[in-house]
């Protein structure tokens, strides 16, 4: 007799049970780097870098922040940056958890500089970071955050910047302990630099928005979005000089699972606010990050091919 139970399960649950059929079936000429992400049908980008205990999902924007007081027009990420941040934990604006990922956004005539970047919209358009909290927050060691400069004139203009660094927090929030080249510590932004995409709008039918893309292993080239699921392992060229490598021998964290971003205005003149804030829900809901709705849709199709029982 056969039957079909619908489930309401996460999104990340249905890609690891997803994950182990595929893996079970093709245990034969699985690879390590691939073993955890193989399988998986979610229609995003870094899905393939999670691991079989920390599973990138979809996120969310869990609220805006919006800094009046002491604003500062030269700002260095070691003496104001980093203790600024602090301060918000130490206040209780900020509550990091595992996922968090802080974004700070600064208005025109606001420079920031760090001692191995240089400064920004000169050498830099934005990066990423973490800063200890462990002292003062009971849930976690680092707090991870993102710089974001105005280094343009429109709203689209931080786009590219924006995805680049939410796309790497997710993937190597620590620096260098995640999923980086092994060569050149380029991360799977860097890998992609300039080269920017189009991605639909989930919130929006029929419109798209312009993000950067991010490097794949499984396919081996920078993509925007993936429209099918991840081919078997033995398709995977391991001899590509841009393989990017999971630091599993670390005892810190890979990956953000389900990234919970926090937007913070530095100042009333911040441009875009509501604009930045909208992308933000947009990346996190569209294929860039994550599609919960394919999710449940594979996983009713997996289900259903499943052998019957009586």
């Amino acid at each position: 007799m056969n039957r079909l139970t619908v489930f309401s399960l996460p999104c990340a649950l249905v890609v690891w049970l997803l994950a182990l059929q595929v893996v079970k079936v093709n245990a034969a000429t699985s690879q390590v780097l691939l073993t955890y992400g193989n399988g998986s049908v979610v229609s995003n980008v870094e899905v393939e870098y999670g691991t079989s205990t920390q599973i990138i999902g979809s996120g969310k924007v869990v609220g805006t922040y919006l800094e009046t007081n002491n604003i500062k027009t030269n700002l260095s990420d070691l003496v104001d940056v980093r203790p600024y941040l602090r301060s918000l934990v130490l206040a209780g604006t900020l509550n990091p958890n595992a996922n968090s990922y802080v974004a700070i956004h600064y208005p025109t005539g606001v420079t920031i500089s760090t001692s191995d970047l240089g400064t920004s919209c000169q050498q830099f358009g934005g990066y990423h970071s973490a800063v200890y909290v462990g002292d003062i927050s009971p849930n976690v060691q680092y707090m991870y955050y993102g710089v974001l400069p105005y280094c343009g004139t429109t709203a689209l203009d931080m786009a590219p910047a924006i995805s680049h660094e939410l796309g790497e927090t997710v993937t190597d929030p620590l620096g260098n302990t995640g999923w980086y080249h092994a060569s050149t510590g380029q991360e799977i932004g860097d890998l992609c630099n300039g080269m920017n995409g189009m991605v639909d709008d989930p919130l929006n039918p029929g419109n798209s928005l312009t993000i950067q893309k991010l490097w794949s292993n499984v396919q081996q080239k920078c993509i925007s979005s993936r429209s099918s699921p991840l081919p078997p392992p033995a398709s995977y060229s391991s001899t590509s000089s841009k393989k990017i490598y999971d630091a599993t021998l670390s005892s810190r964290p890979v990956s953000i699972q389900s990234v919970e971003i926090t937007p913070i205005f530095y100042g009333m003149n911040v441009s875009f606010k509501a604009n930045l804030t909208d992308f933000y829900k947009f990346l996190v809901t569209s294929p860039y990050i994550g599609a919960r709705k394919l999710c449940s849709f594979y996983f009713l199709i997996w289900l259903n091919a499943l052998p019957s029982h009586t």
